[in-house]
Order: C-alpha cells, then structure tokens, then sequence
C-alpha cells in the first residue's frame, strides 16, 4: 500500500492561503486555542471537540463567503446580458394588500386585495 499522496501541480496550501488570508488567521486561531486548551490540561476529547466546533465555524464562513461570490457574480452576469435589469424593486400596492395578514397567505376575503384581485379572478 503506499502512503505517499500522489504529486500534481495543484496550488500548495501556503499559495491558496495567501488568497484568502481571513482563513489562514482562523487557522492561526484554531492552532492556538489548540495549543492553549493543551497547556491548560485539556483531555483529547476536549481538544478534538473544540476543534470540530471551530473548523465547523470556519466552513459556515467559507461557504457563505463563497455563495456571497456565486451570488454577486450571477448578478454581474444578468446585468451584462440585459441591462436594464432591476435586482432590488419596491412591492406595489397591490402585493402588501395581498400578503398583509400575519399567516404569509394570500387573503381575498376582504379589503382593497379582494377589491384589486376580483376583476382578474372573473
């Protein structure tokens, strides 16, 4: 069986850390609270367990980090193929009348919705 990982020309670690320095300071802080709880006389599972919590933490970042990206990229996108287009837009009148009771539902029953939406449902 061999041990050895496979050598490719992939970006070492130190490079894609250099991209992304909020993630190697959050590495920085995970070695350090790791080597604290150590110090401090922290068992193996005490340890293990902070360190699960805080790479979980450092993965929530990351990926939202990343959506944020994914996010503003697709925006540029639409953007570039039509530019008129409106990303953030006030609701009209119509659509607060629609869904203003507390449950989120659609209330025809009374009031100017009923009103505004009744030609359109005959």
């Amino acid at each position: 069986m061999n041990d050895e990982l496979p050598q490719s020309n992939k970006k070492t670690l130190d490079e894609r850390l250099a991209k992304h320095p909020q993630m190697y300071q959050q590495l920085q802080r995970i070695s350090e609270l790791m080597e604290e709880a150590i110090a401090n006389g922290a068992t193996a599972d005490q340890a293990e367990a902070m360190a699960i919590k805080q790479i979980n933490e450092l993965g929530r970042a990351l990926l939202g980090d990343w959506a944020q990206a994914r996010h503003d990229h697709s925006v540029a996108e639409i953007k570039k193929e039509i530019p008129g287009t409106i990303r953030d837009s006030k609701k009209t009148n119509l659509a607060h009348d629609l869904w203003h009771d507390s449950t989120d539902r659609a209330n025809f029953t009374d009031g100017a919705a009923r009103a505004a939406v009744a030609p359109v449902l005959c």
